[in-house]
């Protein structure tokens, strides 16, 4: 199977109302690309490893994922399933695809859990300076209007809490508008 029908099988499954889904997104700064994105009560990535895949940016990934999102899941198939297992951190989720599965395309191998590690300066690096201000006001910080996107992620991600920041990321990224080569719902 290739990573476009594990993609179809997998958005299909996702869709639900209050969840925006997003294809390609990028992190740190474009170094990677999370095939898929939910937004909801939590940001969840899933990275497809078809078995026409290789494992090659696992590793990447695994470092740049694991500081952003609230759970993430490698969506995989048996060629894959054994191999994943060293090289993700344990709360990380596996499902297995099954090619010809209609009903069912995918098992659970191993339930996600909450990322013990997000750091706040991974999630405001992923906002355009107009949120990380916005946000800012919000919480009304003042004399923040003549600063540098830099100085206003700084702001950010050392002076508010990190719950109310993983909030108001979750919400900004749920209005945002896209620009991409790939459909985003």
């Amino acid at each position: 199977m290739h990573d476009i029908e594990i993609r179809q099988k997998l958005i299909s499954v996702l869709k639900k109302p209050g969840i925006r889904i997003i294809e390609e997104f990028p992190v740190k700064w474009g170094y990677a690309r999370a095939d898929i994105v939910t937004i909801g009560d939590e940001f969840t990535c899933f990275e497809i490893k078809s078995a026409s895949d290789t494992l090659a940016g696992l590793n990447n990934q695994q470092r740049f994922y694991s500081t952003l999102f609230d759970y993430v899941i490698v969506v995989t198939e048996k060629k894959w399933l054994k191999k994943v297992v060293p090289i993700i951190p344990q709360w990380w989720g596996i499902w297995e695809c099954y090619p010809d599965a209609i009903e069912e395309p995918f098992r659970v191998v191993r339930p996600s859990r909450f990322n013990p590690g997000i750091k706040a300066q991974a999630l405001v690096g992923i906002l355009w300076r107009s949120e990380v201000y916005d946000i800012l006001k919000s919480y009304d910080f003042a004399n923040i209007d003549n600063l540098l996107k830099p100085q206003l992620w700084q702001i950010a991600a050392t002076e508010m809490d990190i719950s109310d920041l993983r909030k108001e990321v979750r919400h900004t990224l749920k209005k945002r508008v896209y620009i991409n080569t790939r459909k985003n719902v």
